[in-house]
């Protein structure tokens, strides 16, 4: 090969590698362009996203920025140029506060060489304060220069999310806390978190609860078992009625209702929630008790319209066999071996039996007339033992046990009889062979506390008669039921159901109350609570009652609509001496009141009539002839005409009554000093 060969040879060469180098320049150029163009597009669509490469030099303390994307001038407020050009123009947009930390941790990120991360916040221009994070990775070049490269983010809208959320939590951790109800969380059966509500109502603290199992409370495993199993471990909503017991071993009816925290999946636990229904249910079963009450009011309301509706005339037709039956016995005196006597004794008992049985009718239906007065009671029931002792036999003993100083009661002294007279029946029934029945009397204070939670008691000062038995006792549920009308455990034929009834009445229409304490197998006690009467008794009168009816003269107007009843009273009055102009109905006896050739010393007259009552023709009689004295008789008063409508300057007698007991109250009228025009 020649020289000049070998020359054109190299050139050549040359020429292409120069050409190579030129193709690879344009094609390392274009993808430099191509590279700084997806640089610029992705810059452009990290809108808050800031990337940067912070230059430290070699001595680690000399700042400037490599590179910084387009996205300071909105981060920042600074431009590309202004932030290649003096770094601190970023810095100085950071709150003071926050410099100086991150300063700090700079410092130390530096002298370790450490991966630096932060946030800060950052105020721009306009005045708005925007939150950013910082994240930065050292690196060391070649020569020694230390270079940064970092990510910068715009994180406001998470922070004032996390800061929406936590005043979120707050706010339900607020609720959470002043939920009226107990709330807790559970999960694997036991507590997380339980809210004031749910302590408060157990009485633990939530320190003492946190962790522990919620077993403390319930009566039994197997309740608690039943609990967990249908609560705890759930995938849906559900409730259920349960005890649960305090940490004073008091126990709460609740209902319970859970849902699990995640539908579907028990193991994240459940929410449950508690109503307490302790109360609900106790004045559930107080409104079950006063309906009952109220059931019973009506059965005896009902009673009590019968026997109001009955009394009168049975009463008028007692007063007819009364009255003749006295006649007869009367006559019949002189021949008393004769077996008609016998008869008529039988006679009148049955009839005195009946109106006993009408009067205790009348007692517990609260339409019996009384006519209360100032009682030592000692008094009255000492006068009542013998009666009682013949009355209970003679197998039983009867201990009487006053207590001296009594206070003084106001009542009706034939209610004492009635009240003591069924009491010791019931209580000569219960012993079976030979017993003992004890009759006490005492005085009782009761306060507030003493009477708290009885409807029918109220704190005062009571005169108690205690009736003690020796006999069966009383089952549970036989007590709840002796007050009632008609209840009786007794053989059909042995009893009416009305003696305790009728005590109930006497008892409750004299405001007071009355306590029963028995059991099957022990003594049975009636304690009977009459209120104290604060007068004291007037001084005892001579008893100055004839052994016979009391004679006495007079006209007598007598006013009854029943024939029979007229007849009898008429020949009953003419008998103790009194000449009678009868009359069946209120017109008539107006008529006789409006003849001024009458001259009348009292009027008699029933109470209820067809044609009127009787108070109101009293009122027309006397203001025909003032200072009249009246005498009403009646079986009761009825809701029509009260007892307080009744003219005080007047008397009253109960039917049916015998010629002494008419005769008495006559003759105390007519020779009373004192009447009221």
């Amino acid at each position: 090969m020649t020289g000049e060969q070998s020359g054109g040879n190299s050139v050549e060469h040359l020429k292409h590698l120069l050409d190579l180098h030129v193709t690879e320049l344009k094609q390392a150029k274009r993808e430099a362009a191509e590279l700084a163009k997806r640089l610029d597009s992705l810059n452009a669509n990290l809108a808050h996203v800031m990337v940067y490469q912070l230059s430290s030099g070699t001595d680690g303390a000399s700042r400037r920025f490599t590179y910084i994307s387009p996205v300071v001038e909105k981060f920042h407020g600074v431009t590309v140029e202004e932030a290649m050009k003096d770094a601190s123009l970023v810095y100085k947009t950071l709150l003071p506060e926050d410099l100086r930390m991150i300063q700090e941790q700079e410092a130390e990120a530096l002298r370790e060489q450490k991966r630096f991360d932060f946030i800060a916040r950052a105020r721009l221009p306009s005045g708005e304060i925007r939150w950013r994070s910082f994240f930065s990775v050292p690196r060391r070049e070649a020569n020694g220069e230390l270079l940064w490269d970092g990510i910068e983010f715009d994180i406001t809208e998470l922070k004032k999310a996390e800061e929406a959320l936590q005043r979120s939590q707050a706010t339900i951790l607020s609720v959470f806390e002043a939920c009226p109800v107990g709330i807790c969380i559970m999960k694997n059966r036991l507590y997380v978190r339980a809210n004031r509500c749910w302590c408060e109502t157990f009485g633990y603290t939530e320190e003492t609860l946190i962790g522990k199992s919620p077993r403390m409370l319930y009566e039994t495993d197997e309740e608690w078992e039943r609990v967990g199993r249908e609560l705890y471990h759930n995938t849906r909503t559900i409730s259920l009625e349960t005890r649960l017991r305090r940490s004073d071993g008091a126990f709460r009816d609740v209902i319970l209702i859970a849902a699990p925290i995640s539908p579907g999946d028990p193991d994240q636990g459940a929410v449950v929630i508690i109503r307490d229904v302790t109360e609900k249910k106790k004045a559930a079963a107080e409104r079950d008790l006063m309906q009952a009450r109220l059931i019973q009011a009506q059965k005896l309301e009902s009673v009590g319209r019968l026997a109001g509706g009955v009394a009168h005339d049975f009463n008028n037709m007692l007063g007819v066999i009364l009255g003749h039956v006295e006649m007869c016995l009367d006559i019949g005196e002189s021949v008393q071996g004769q077996k008609m006597y016998g008869n008529l004794l039988e006679i009148r008992r049955a009839a005195e039996h009946s109106a006993t049985l009408t009067r205790q009718l009348l007692a517990f239906a609260r339409k019996q007339t009384m006519r209360p007065t100032v009682l030592d009671l000692n008094a009255t029931i000492e006068n009542l033992l013998t009666m009682m002792r013949r009355l209970i036999g003679e197998n039983i003993e009867l201990e009487w046990k006053p207590k001296a100083g009594l206070w003084p009661v106001h009542m009706d002294p034939s209610q004492i009889d009635q009240i003591l007279t069924n009491l010791c029946v019931n209580a000569r029934d219960a012993i079976s062979t030979a017993g003992r029945i004890s009759v006490l009397t005492e005085n009782v204070s009761l306060d507030a506390a003493a009477c708290a939670g009885r409807h029918d008691a109220s704190a005062g000062d009571y005169v108690v008669i205690s009736v003690t038995d020796t006999g069966s006792g009383i089952s549970e549920a036989v007590r709840q039921h002796i007050f009632e009308p008609f209840f009786t455990t007794k053989e059909i034929g042995k009893g009416t159901g009305l003696g305790l009834a009728t005590i109930y009445g006497i008892v409750t229409q004299n405001k007071g109350f009355i306590d029963v304490d028995s059991a099957p197998g022990r003594e049975t006690t009636f304690r009977i609570h009459i209120p104290r009467h604060n007068v004291p008794a007037p001084p005892e009168q001579e008893d100055t009652k004839a052994k016979g009816p009391v004679r006495g003269h007079g006209k007598i107007l007598l006013v009854e609509d029943d024939p029979g009843l007229l007849q009898i009273c008429t020949l009953m009055l003419e008998r103790v001496g009194y000449t009678v102009l009868p009359a069946s109905a209120p017109t008539m006896a107006l008529n006789l009141a409006h003849n001024s050739a009458i001259n009348l010393d009292a009027l008699v007259t029933d109470v209820i009539m067809p044609e009127g009552n009787g108070v109101e023709l009293a009122r027309k009689i006397r203001a025909i002839r003032p200072g009249l004295k009246c005498l009403f008789m009646s079986g009761y008063a009825n809701d029509v005409v009260s007892r307080e409508q009744i003219p005080k300057d007047t008397e009253f007698i109960q039917k049916p009554f015998s010629t002494a007991a008419l005769a008495e109250k006559l003759g105390r009228m007519l020779n009373s000093a004192n009447v009221s025009p």
